[in-house]
């Protein structure tokens, strides 16, 4: 199932973005093993839209599921990029969900393709190692909006 899925959102990645060279996008010095914080991730909220129905559902999930103790990630992801943008409308929302302990990927391939530059304080951009080790841990689960 988590290979169905991974092939699913590389696949969605690739035929969206096109020719944007997904590799010149990372950060290759930071790169490498997952830390010590991220190996506990037990469940990750992935979010595409930047609409606000469907993030504020989103964002409510991952807050219930951290206050229930789970590990929660929010990995943003195409048009949801532009909620970590520091210069854009929705960035306290991101802010409130950091500020409770949630962390924040941003897919950098996205934030490219949207215009999103400088993040949020604490949201990070994430590279494929962070990203894909902790989406293919055996107890990870994924929630999609």
């Amino acid at each position: 199932m988590k290979k169905l899925l991974i092939s699913a959102l590389t696949a969605v990645a690739l035929i969206s973005f096109g020719s944007v060279n997904a590799h010149e996008c990372h950060n290759h010095e930071n790169m490498g093993e997952m830390k010590k914080d991220e190996k506990s991730i037990n469940l990750i909220v992935n979010v595409t839209h930047s609409e606000s129905g469907k993030c504020l559902m989103a964002f409510n999930f991952a807050k219930v599921a951290k206050m229930r103790g789970h590990n929660v990630v929010v990995w943003l992801n195409s048009d949801a990029v532009k909620l970590a943008d520091a210069n854009g409308k929705n960035k306290e929302v991101v802010k409130k969900l950091i500020d409770e302990g949630i962390k924040v990927y941003v897919c950098p391939v996205c934030s490219k393709r949207f215009g999103v530059k400088k993040l949020v304080e604490r949201a990070e951009f994430s590279n494929p190692d962070i990203i894909f080790g902790i989406l293919t841990k055996e107890d990870t689960k994924v929630v999609s909006w």
